[in-house]
């Protein structure tokens, strides 16, 4: 087995070796257009290898990844941007969630009041996916948990568990019937697990114990506890453990599943085959079963750096500052944030974002090489943490290397790598009135399609300087199929793409440096930075197999709540315009003000519905 020490001596090596291959003095940085493809590839290649797998906080892959950085700024002669002359500027992060196992437990009571205390790590696993604390409640057995209007499949229809403790099945119905109306042999959303979750919630379940399916067991993994990290550790769901099929066998046989006709199934096997002939629901309480869950975590910390380097600048500007930054963080095996939970696999993140790193790292040279000192000085950040909720950059304008309000302008750089058709997007273009004019100047001879949008899109390390009111532009080349999947890999890149994003980039921050005047403030776009965002507060899963916005969850008291959406629904149009993808929310939520009304087109199983809904504002 592969371990994290083995992956961290190979990629010293391997990084030893990149290293030796690209030039290292300043006066000798080849420019020619061979060169620069080469090595911009090789080292994104480098950084979305599974040897730094996929580069999370924590890991010795980031840690490689960090020294990839601070050797090409030592290479290039550029300052350490930290007095320490170190080059990084350390920050906490939240680090993972972890069972406190003396503290965890779960006691099963059957009816005649022995109590069954299962064994952690044994009998069942408890999930830090969901919340931490302590419950009891009736079991109340849920078939696989799904509510499916359009398939006319509700296990939780006709069974009250409100304040219970509710028991389901891994996946869905008719898992091995190529016929089966959920997506016939693919997993459609109702075997997700946050789906799941959010059914027990919204039916004011206390605690969900999920138990290996018979497909499961059968013909893939065997009856094995997930690790409590395997489904995530957002905690923010109702108490949630995995529990083993032979406990649950054991509760069958003292308590049966019951059929109209008086037929009672006392196996896993016999309640699924059941489920999958009938596609009726089965859910009844487990008749005076009781079940008692405590789970108790604490969160480690970890460290993480942002690497910066310095190239001061020259004249009358000199201390005014440029930023120029990217993220190299990423999802690592997928744990936090993949759009494939159930893929726990190396998640390289070749396009989010070792193209923005890389990026950053060859304007560093380009302009460390320049005969000239630049008129402005310019600051090089690779930021980490993005991932967990852009942590780096904002620690970083908290506690910048050099006066945030000499900071006049900053340029992020995130998932460059899929320019397609030319297009290159340029958000926060309305951040300062000077912006349009530079944008312009620097793409005449690029041959790039530019598409300046004035708002900032909130989602990556730009954000924090827009709200310290920086003007910041963040360069894109569009969401992608394998964004934060384990197929965020280096052979689906443009590299050709992704090094004219680099040559148009460098001629953007020179047009900056002309500038007689420092670019001023105008807001996060067309409207004033220190407004926030409007609120609709449903979680939305952007799937590439749905045409619309999938509501995975819908939080309580929320506009989305108050405007009856539910789990399961697909939102497809705000008006006249149709809701797609990730931008398309944005950009809804931008466009309007908490008390705005909108009418939502949204699908529910095989209706289409208008909902009306009032956003409100979002919670600091």
């Amino acid at each position: 087995m592969t371990t994290y020490r083995t992956l961290f001596a190979f990629t010293i090596y391997t990084l030893a070796t990149l290293l030796h291959s690209i030039s290292s003095a300043k006066e000798n940085l080849d420019r020619s257009e061979e060169a620069v493809l080469e090595r911009v590839s090789n080292e994104v290649k480098y950084l979305a290898s599974d040897e730094l797998a996929g580069r999370d906080v924590g890991t010795p892959g980031i840690d490689a990844a960090a020294e990839y950085i601070r050797s090409e700024f030592k290479k290039m002669e550029i300052a350490s941007g930290v007095e320490d002359g170190s080059y990084y500027q350390p920050f906490d992060i939240t680090g993972q969630k972890d069972v406190i196992e003396e503290e965890t437990s779960l006691v099963l009571t059957g009816p005649d009041g022995t109590k069954h205390e299962l064994k952690i790590g044994d009998q069942y696993q408890p999930q830090l996916t969901g919340s931490d604390g302590s419950v009891e409640g009736e079991l109340v057995f849920v078939g696989y948990g799904i509510s499916a209007d359009e398939h006319d499949f509700d296990e939780y229809a006709d069974v009250d568990v409100t304040d219970k403790i509710v028991i389901a099945l891994r996946r869905e119905p008719q898992q091995d019937d190529p016929e089966s109306v959920f997506d016939g042999l693919e997993n459609s959303n109702y075997a997700r697990i946050a789906t799941k979750l959010g059914f027990a919630g919204a039916k004011e379940a206390k605690a969900l114990i999920l138990v290996n399916d018979w497909y499961t067991t059968e013909k893939e993994e065997g009856d094995v506890l997930a690790t409590p990290d395997l489904f995530g550790s957002r905690g923010n769901a109702v108490p949630f453990a995995h529990m083993k099929q032979s406990v649950l066998e054991k509760i069958l046989k003292a308590s049966p599943v019951t059929l109209e006709s008086g037929e009672k199934l006392d196996t896993i096997k016999a309640i699924s085959d059941h489920i999958d002939e009938e596609l009726q629901p089965l859910s009844q309480p487990l008749s005076n079963w009781k079940g008692s869950y405590q789970l108790k975590s604490d969160t480690s910390k970890l460290v993480g750096n942002n690497v910066i380097g310095v190239i001061e600048g020259e004249g009358p500007h000199a201390d005014e500052t440029i930023v120029i930054g990217g993220h190299y963080d990423h999802l690592g095996m997928g744990l936090f944030g993949s759009r494939t939970p159930g893929r726990v696999e190396v998640h390289n993140g070749a396009d989010d974002n070792a193209t923005g790193t890389v990026a950053v790292v060859e304007l560093a040279r380009r302009f460390a090489a320049s005969d000239e000192k630049p008129s402005r000085r310019l600051v090089f950040i690779g930021f980490s943490g993005e991932e967990r909720g852009l942590i780096g950059s904002r620690y970083y304008v908290d506690n910048p290397v050099v006066p945030i309000e000499s900071t006049v302008a900053m340029i992020n750089f995130d998932m460059i790598g899929w320019l397609r058709d030319d297009a290159l997007t340029i958000y926060g273009a309305g951040t300062s009135p000077d912006f349009r004019e530079v944008i312009e100047a620097a793409g005449t001879d690029s041959g790039l399609d530019l598409k300046p949008i004035a708002a900032g899109f909130a989602g990556s390390d730009h954000l924090p300087f827009q709200q310290r009111q920086v003007p910041a532009l963040f360069l894109h080349t569009g969401l992608t199929s394998t964004y934060h999947t384990p197929d965020d890999d280096y052979e689906t890149l443009n590299m050709p793409g992704c090094v004219r994003v680099i040559d148009y980039s460098e001629d953007l921050i020179k047009e900056l440096l002309k500038l007689e005047e420092a670019p001023t403030f105008a807001g996060a776009g067309s409207r004033p930075a220190r407004r926030r965002t409007a609120y609709l507060g449903a979680r939305i899963n952007f799937s590439d197999e749905i045409t619309g916005l999938y509501v995975e969850d819908v939080t309580d008291d929320s506009p989305a709540s108050a405007a009856g959406l539910k789990t399961g629904d697909v939102i497809v149009a705000s008006g006249d315009k149709a809701l797609k993808t990730r931008e398309d929310l944005l950009e809804m939520l931008q466009e309007n003000r908490a008390g705005d009304e909108l009418v939502l087109k949204v699908q529910r199983g095989d209706d289409t519905l208008e909902v009306m809904v009032t956003l409100g504002r979002t919670p600091r």
